[in-house]
């Protein structure tokens, strides 16, 4: 097994990630027909002859550890699309996030109530400011399908 480190800085995201994807340990196991292990095969290049990579420094608190297939085996996943893989992953936790409030609202619960089960369903811990900003993320999101929604009606 290949294993590539990446650093997720939002301690949110890095919590759903794990969760969702590493059965509560910083160590995600990927395959080729996963979410991930198709966003990765995207990212992997083939290592050439020359296989040189500029240094990174990560904070160890930060560093989720990725198992890439064996069917990778040559391949490495370069430091400039690890950013955009982490970007990507930010964006799809705020995609699962919005969906999982937007039920929730529908099925009659408060916004508040919605924020918090998802919390406690990826079994992230609140320090006071996470959950502030996943409901203002929740209300920039009402605003925005709001407006939208004005737009259209005209």
């Amino acid at each position: 097994m290949l294993k590539t480190k990446i650093s997720i800085k939002e301690p949110h995201v890095r919590k759903f990630v794990i969760s969702r994807y590493g059965d509560d340990t910083s160590v995600i196991d990927l395959t080729r027909r996963s979410f991930l292990g198709k966003l990765t095969e995207l990212g992997c290049q083939k290592i050439g002859y020359v296989h040189s990579l500029p240094r990174t420094e990560h904070d160890e608190g930060t560093l989720v550890t990725l198992l890439l297939p064996d069917s990778l085996k040559n391949h490495f996943l370069h430091p400039a699309k690890v950013l955009l893989f982490v970007q990507a992953l930010e964006f799809h936790f705020r995609e699962i996030f919005l969906a999982h409030c937007e039920v929730f609202v529908e099925l009659g619960v408060s916004d508040y109530n919605a924020v918090e089960n998802f919390m406690d369903k990826y079994a992230i811990e609140d320090d006071g400011k996470i959950a502030e900003r996943l409901r203002q993320m929740w209300r920039n999101h009402q605003s925005y399908q709001r407006r939208k929604l004005e737009k259209k009606l005209g």
